[in-house]
């Protein structure tokens, strides 16, 4: 998995960006995670936040939408 996924630790910087994320949403913990996809760059976020996946700037798929992506790329 580790191949395919990152997890992104909360540091200074994204603590700093998550505050400017106030604009977007009022929600602490959804703008760490805004914060964090930009930071490293993310192509996709995995959630099943209807609300938080709306509010991100890159593509979002639930855990079955992304496993189908996976498995159809990897033709597996």
């Amino acid at each position: 998995m580790t191949d395919l996924a990152i997890s992104v630790p909360m540091d200074d910087r994204t603590a700093w960006l998550a505050r400017h994320y106030r604009d977007i949403t009022s929600d602490y913990e959804d703008a760490s995670v805004l914060a964090s996809c930009e930071l490293c760059k993310a192509n996709y976020l995995v959630t099943h936040d209807k609300r938080l996946a709306a509010q991100a700037n890159i593509a979002a798929k639930t855990a079955t939408e992304m496993a189908d992506l996976i498995t159809r790329a990897h033709g597996e």
